[in-house]
C-alpha cells in the first residue's frame, strides 16, 4: 500500500506546526482559554458543494464561538475537478480554514486519518463534504461531548441514511440528527 501524500495549503499554515499563523494563542503554543474543535471534512470531486459546504460550517462555528474556537481541516483526497483550486481560494479567506491536498485519491478513511493527524483540537467532528450530514449536528455533538461523553455516534433519523461518528473526548452515546 501506498502512504498517502499531501500538501497543505493557506501558506503551509498548518495546525501541526503553527507557522505562518496571525498574532494568537496559537503562536506561543498557550491555548486560550476557550476549547478547540477540530472539523475534518473529507472531500473528493466536492467542486460543486464545497463552498456551500464550508460556508454553513463556518456559520455554525460562528454561533459557537463565545464557547469554542474551531480548526476546519478540509481533506482534498486527490480530487479531479476544481475542488482544490476552490479550497485554495477559501483558505485565503478564513483564518481557520485549512486544505490538505493528497497527492491522488486514498479513499474516504484514508482522508479521516490524515485529517486526524493534523487535528490539534480538545475534540475532532468529522462531517462529509457533500452536505448530506447537516453541521448543525456539530452542536448537539459538543453538548454530549461537554457532559463527558468520548464518543457521539450521530446518526440520520431515516433508516436508508448513512451513519457517522464524531471522535470526541470521554465515553460514548448516541445522537439522532434529522
Amino acid at each position: 500500500h501506498a502512504r498517502p501524500t499531501h500538501e497543505r495549503s493557506h501558506f503551509d499554515r498548518s495546525p501541526s506546526d503553527h507557522s505562518g499563523f496571525d498574532a494568537n494563542a496559537h503562536v506561543t503554543g498557550v491555548r486560550a482559554s476557550k476549547k478547540l474543535v477540530s472539523v475534518i471534512v473529507p472531500a473528493y470531486n466536492e467542486a460543486l458543494n464545497i463552498r456551500r459546504t464550508v460556508a454553513h460550517l463556518e456559520s455554525i462555528c460562528h454561533e459557537l464561538e463565545k464557547t469554542y474556537e474551531f480548526e476546519i481541516l478540509v481533506v482534498n483526497d486527490g480530487s479531479s475537478d476544481e475542488t482544490r483550486n476552490i479550497l485554495d481560494q477559501l483558505t485565503l479567506e478564513s483564518k481557520n480554514l485549512y486544505a490538505i491536498h493528497l497527492s491522488r485519491n486514498f479513499g474516504h478513511q484514508s482522508a479521516i486519518i490524515c485529517g486526524l493527524s493534523h487535528a490539534t483540537g480538545d475534540a475532532v467532528f468529522m462531517l462529509d463534504a457533500d452536505g448530506e450530514h447537516p453541521p448543525e449536528s456539530l452542536i448537539d455533538a459538543l453538548k454530549e461531548w461537554e457532559k463527558g461523553f468520548k464518543v457521539v455516534n450521530i446518526r440520520r433519523k431515516t433508516p436508508q441514511k448513512k451513519s457517522l461518528s464524531y471522535n470526541l473526548d470521554r465515553k460514548s452515546t448516541r445522537l439522532n440528527s434529522s
